[in-house]
């Protein structure tokens, strides 16, 4: 029962920030107004795991596998994004390139030294 109404949650979560990001707004107004969402969804949950409980150890489990982190996941996302956006150099294009390359090998370097904590 607790699965169904935190993936419920989620995709309400999801949708808020769909909508939000079709808004006109500055980055940092999206990012404050997305980040609040989140964290009045992650709340939401919280307050159901302590007022419904699991009904199992496998659904506790399954509960903190795989349904808490993607709350987490996508504050994490957002957060690197508006990061990665806002320190977009105003140059040439070939800079611009390199900034972009410099990132994504970043982001490659880190999920190969963290391999095993994503295969858990």
């Amino acid at each position: 029962m607790i699965i169904t109404k935190s993936e419920n949650l989620y995709l309400e979560m999801t949708a808020k920030l769909i909508e939000k990001g079709k808004k006109k707004l500055t980055d940092v107004s999206r990012l404050a107004s997305s980040l609040e969402i989140i964290e009045s969804h992650i709340n939401r949950v919280s307050t159901l795991v302590d007022t419904i409980g699991f009904s199992s150890p496998l659904e506790e489990i399954h509960f903190f596998r795989n349904i808490k982190p993607k709350f987490y996941s996508r504050r994490i996302f957002l957060v690197e994004q508006f990061n990665i956006i806002s320190n977009i150099p105003e140059d040439t294009t070939t800079k611009i390139l390199a900034y972009y390359k410099k990132e994504i090998s970043f982001i490659r370097r880190y999920f190969n030294q963290n391999k095993l904590i994503y295969q858990y």
